[in-house]
């Protein structure tokens, strides 16, 4: 059985792809200096914001963002495309060609799987209560 997915696009592709389909800023770094892009279009109203990418063998997630940008902007809304969340995590699956554990490939440059860290601060101790500040 053949796949019919296209192969897993590398940080330097998906750049491309992503100035193909607007302006793309960067608003931040990663911890290994790797860019964090956001790519927006459409003008007054609502901001919506669509994030993927937070976990490096996420790539399907990755392409959803793609699309929503292919398809253009949302009537009556700004739209505000951020499709790599963790590039370290996504350049780290990209050159082990995603063969290695997933709870490695999950994780920044820190070692932090970094949707298992919110609401709370780096370094901060996590609570059995969700949203407790104690």
């Amino acid at each position: 059985m053949t796949s019919s997915l296209p192969p897993y696009p590398s940080l330097v592709e998906l750049e491309a792809e992503l100035r193909g389909l607007g302006t793309v800023q960067t608003y931040g770094t990663s911890v290994d200096g790797r860019p964090l892009w956001v790519v927006e279009a459409g003008g007054e109203g609502p901001r919506v914001v669509v994030t993927a990418g937070l976990h490096g063998p996420e790539w399907i997630g990755v392409q959803v963002a793609l699309e929503v940008l292919r398809r253009g902007p949302i009537e009556g809304a700004r739209l505000a495309v951020l499709p790599v969340l963790n590039p370290d995590g996504y350049a780290h699956t990209d050159a082990a060609v995603g063969d290695a554990p997933l709870g490695m490939l999950r994780k920044n440059a820190r070692g932090v799987d970094l949707n298992r860290n919110f609401p709370l601060p780096w370094g901060a101790r996590p609570s059995r209560v969700p949203f407790d500040s104690a």
